[in-house]
C-alpha cells in the first residue's frame, strides 16, 4: 500500500505528464484544411466542434488541478455527448480506424466521468491522460489520410 506522500507524489507526476501531454495536444491541433474532401459537414462547423472538445478537456483539466471533480464529470460528459453528435456523420470520416479512436475516445469519457463522481482523482487523471493520447493519434490518422 502507497504511503500519503508517495500518493501525493504519484498523483503530482500523473498531473505533469497529463499538463505536458495537453499541452502537446494542443499545438497539435493543425490549422483548418481549406480543402476539405468530405462536404456533409463542413469545414466551419467542424472545427467549431473541435474546439467545443478543446475547451472542455481544458475545463477537465482544471478540474483535476484544483480536485473539481463535479467540473471534471460534468465536462468528461459533454465531451461523449459532443463526440456522439449527429454533425460527426459516417459520411466524414476519413477511415475506419477513426470510428475505433471515436469509440475509444467515448470509452474513456464515460470512465474519466465514472472516477470523478467516485471521486478517485488518480483514475480520473489517468483517464484524461489516455483521453489527451487518443486525440493526439487520431489526429495523426486524420492528417496521414490528407497527404
Amino acid at each position: 500500500m502507497k504511503t500519503p506522500p508517495a500518493r501525493a507524489l504519484g498523483a503530482t507526476l500523473g498531473l505533469v505528464a497529463a499538463l505536458l501531454i495537453a499541452r502537446s495536444a494542443v499545438e497539435a491541433v493543425p490549422p483548418p484544411n481549406p480543402v476539405d474532401p468530405s462536404p456533409a459537414v463542413p469545414q466551419d462547423k467542424r472545427a467549431e466542434l473541435m474546439r467545443l472538445k478543446l475547451d472542455y478537456a481544458k475545463n477537465v483539466l482544471e478540474g483535476l488541478a484544483l480536485e473539481k471533480m463535479d467540473l471534471v464529470a460534468d465536462n468528461a460528459r459533454d465531451l461523449k455527448l459532443l463526440s456522439a453528435a449527429a454533425e460527426w456523420e459516417p459520411a466524414t470520416v476519413p477511415g475506419p480506424l477513426y470510428l475505433t479512436y471515436t469509440r475509444d475516445f467515448q470509452r474513456i469519457a464515460d470512465s474519466m466521468a465514472e472516477d470523478a463522481r467516485a471521486g478517485n482523482l488518480d483514475g480520473a487523471t489517468l483517464a484524461y491522460v489516455q483521453m489527451a493520447t487518443n486525440c493526439v493519434e487520431c489526429h495523426k490518422y486524420v492528417r496521414s489520410t490528407r497527404r
